[in-house]
């Protein structure tokens, strides 16, 4: 595949990329619709990068879980994919966050991610 064709063909690439997850464009923008056209995780409207939206996928069983932001697909990835990589990285965040060296260094954050 060609540059020039991929620009050409932006509908046909869209397809050959999904292709690998087992859906369709149809199913990827229904099931995105049903999320409220925002991300699954932390609901933001933003795609957070200029190539747009992640498929997520269980990288064992292959199954589409949702369409995530740049910033929430990167994360899980980092943490394991997992729930227990979550749930660790969860807590390991929080106990630097509580420590003294972070509270007299970093300023109050209002992140979009929430490990509640």
């Amino acid at each position: 595949m060609t540059r020039e064709w991929r620009a050409a063909n932006p509908d046909k690439v869209r397809d050959l990329h999904l292709k690998r997850y087992g859906i369709t464009s149809a199913e990827w923008d229904a099931m995105f619709e049903a999320q409220g056209r925002r991300c699954a995780a932390c609901g933001s409207t933003e795609p957070n990068n200029k190539r747009g939206w992640h498929t997520d996928h269980d990288h064992n069983t292959g199954v589409v879980r949702g369409i995530l932001c740049h910033h929430c697909n990167v994360t899980l990835g980092k943490l394991g994919d997992c729930i227990e990589g979550v749930q660790v990285g969860c807590a390991r965040l929080a106990r630097y966050l509580e420590g003294p060296i972070s509270k007299a260094r970093l300023p109050p954050h209002a992140g979009l991610l929430s490990c509640l």
